[in-house]
């Protein structure tokens, strides 16, 4: 879920999919999916649960405030630690 919530707010956030930025995460997920199904042919059924569980669950809207905060301060800087995100989000609450 982690890997599709950057991915995902992002796209609710921004209107637009970053391709380049995301591949890693990409690969992520499709590692993982293989793991988790054991079988390639389930891997899409699996995927796009995962996908929609991870939308309805950015949309709630404390998740949605922290997305918000999260961006506000990546549209000062290029790139945020994973500390640096934590203070944001619990500078929000």
């Amino acid at each position: 879920m982690a890997s599709y919530a950057g991915l995902i707010a992002e796209k609710l956030y921004t209107g637009k999919r970053n391709v380049v930025g995301a591949a890693y995460d990409r690969k992520q997920i499709g590692d993982f999916a293989i793991r988790a199904c054991g079988s390639a042919k389930d891997v899409p059924r699996y995927t796009q649960s995962l996908r929609r569980k991870t939308a309805e669950w950015i949309k709630y809207p404390i998740h949605w405030h922290a997305v918000c905060a999260v961006a506000e301060q990546l549209a000062q800087r290029i790139t945020l630690s994973h500390k640096q995100v934590k203070q944001i989000i619990n500078d929000i609450k």
